[in-house]
């Protein structure tokens, strides 16, 4: 059931979340990539000009500053070129180390260094020293780190001598503010997220809550109990929905107490009926008795019928006969008197 909840096909509450923090993601990924955006744009074009600016002067200030003859001297004054270089970095804010380079018998030499005791220390130019040493050119790095920290230096050309002067900055501020960039932009992705989440949940339930309370108080409908009226305390769709559950309700109730009702008047009707059919039943038995009766009665008729018939049948023959015995002895008579007759005439004769 847990699962479910989290399902969008399944849940509302889930819909509405990612309807609501998907926007939400959007926007503060789009804000973010803006953000990034105008701020790297920021640093590009306003913060590292004006960095590279600030090397480019210094590095400059510092080689008009160095006597070309003190540093054709170096490995003999290399005392006095330290300390130039440390007067110098000592009111130069963000300024991590200054220094001399030059090549002396085909070696790399690090002529002095600000900070340092050492002098005329031989060290492998970087492509960026060797670029400025060899072309007598101004050549600016990119930022860099190591193991001393992060960095961007500066090389020009000494007037008069085959040396150049390094500087180096700290860049660190620049990574400091890209984090920074970075981190605020995580915090706002963070924050959108965070206030999608909660519209999500607050609006969610705000519309889930209510549908989840209808749907119990369908489950209660299903089960058969309309007792409960559902209550409508809002104007809005949902309220409307409300209405309509409720109206609906109320509908199923009329409508169960009319079936109720016409199934009492049915139940009362069939009562009747069936005493009616009882009635019947017993009326079609009596009249089955009597036609029975009346069968066996008929019967018996029949049979007296037909005795009587035999019996006409037989005195009618009775009576033919005795008719035809009669005839004839009528015509024998008739005969006898006849020839009586003749006699009796011959005699008067």
């Amino acid at each position: 059931m847990r699962f479910s909840k989290l399902n969008p096909k399944k849940s509302l509450l889930a819909k509405l979340f990612l309807f609501y923090i998907i926007p939400f993601v959007i926007f503060a990924g789009a804000m973010g990539l803006c953000f990034s955006y105008i701020t790297n744009k920021m640093i590009n074009e306003n913060v590292l000009p004006q960095f590279d600016d600030r090397l480019s002067e210094n590095a400059h200030s510092l080689a008009a500053s160095l006597n070309p003859t003190l540093i054709n001297k170096a490995s003999e004054r290399g005392e006095e070129i330290k300390r130039k270089l440390d007067a110098f970095v000592e009111d130069k804010k963000g300024i991590e180390y200054v220094y001399v380079l030059k090549r002396e018998n085909d070696a790399d030499m690090i002529v002095a260094l600000s900070g340092s005791d050492d002098y005329m220390v031989e060290s492998p130019f970087t492509p960026e020293q060797a670029k400025s040493i060899n072309g007598s050119e101004d050549v600016l790095s990119e930022i860099y780190k190591d193991k001393w920290g992060t960095h961007k230096s500066y090389f020009t050309p000494i007037e008069g001598t085959d040396a150049i002067v390094g500087i180096d900055m700290d860049a660190s501020f620049i990574d400091e503010l890209k984090s920074t960039m970075i981190f605020y932009n995580i915090l706002f992705l963070a924050s959108a997220v965070i206030l999608g989440v909660l519209c999500a949940v607050v609006i969610g339930k705000k519309i889930s809550g209510p549908v989840n309370e209808l749907v119990g108080y369908t489950n209660e409908m299903a089960k058969g109990d309309l007792s409960k009226s559902i209550p409508v305390g809002r104007e809005d769709e949902i309220g409307d929905l409300s209405n309509g559950f409720e109206d609906m309700r109320l509908s199923l109730s009329h409508i169960i107490q009319n079936v109720r009702e016409h199934a009492q008047t049915m139940n009362q009707t069939t009562v009747s009926i069936q005493q009616s059919f009882e009635e019947m039943v017993e009326s079609y038995g009596q009249i089955v008795t009597g036609t029975t009766e009346e069968a066996r009665a008929s019967e018996e008729r029949a049979h007296h019928i037909d005795r009587i018939s035999n019996m006409i049948s037989d005195l009618t023959d009775t009576i033919r006969l005795m008719n035809e015995q009669t005839n004839e002895r009528m015509n024998l008579r008739c005969m006898q008197i006849h020839l009586l007759n003749k006699g009796v005439n011959k005699c008067k004769m």
